[in-house]
């Protein structure tokens, strides 16, 4: 699951965290989103945006509950259709496979990805083919 913060200045990708063992109901999606909220600060946090999914909207009733003063807003899947109409680009798709083969060659090679964590101090986003938004969402830095 890919987290994203939007704040007045950009909007950026803020974590990822790998669930693909994990069961996606709505206290798994609840924990996460509240867990995230909690490391951001809960002063900071005024929404929390997902798509209209059966466990993301009881998740939200959960969070509802104990937060009452986030608003909850579902736009994921329109923000997903918008950027469908935009993905099919020729230029983005060759910027996004000259990213990955730049990606792949780092992480292929340990010499090249130690330089890149020492001078850069962090990790890349590894693009990938997506219908999703956060293929167009830069990393945090």
């Amino acid at each position: 699951m890919n987290l994203v913060l939007d704040c007045y200045s950009s909007t950026m990708f803020y974590e990822s965290e790998n669930t693909s063992k994990d069961i996606h109901d709505e206290y798994f999606i609840y924990n996460l989103i509240n867990i995230t909220i909690e490391k951001l600060g809960k002063e900071y946090v005024v929404q929390v945006v997902t798509d209209n999914a059966s466990n993301n909207l009881a998740a939200s009733k959960l969070l509802d509950v104990r937060r009452p003063h986030i608003f909850r807003h579902f736009v994921g899947h329109t923000v997903n259709l918008m950027l469908k109409y935009i993905a099919p680009i020729k230029l983005i798709w060759s910027i996004i496979i000259m990213a990955r083969e730049v990606t792949v060659f780092i992480y292929d090679h340990t010499l090249v990805l130690n330089w890149m964590r020492e001078y850069t101090e962090g990790d890349l986003i590894r693009p990938r083919v997506t219908r999703f938004s956060t293929a167009f969402l830069p990393a945090k830095h």
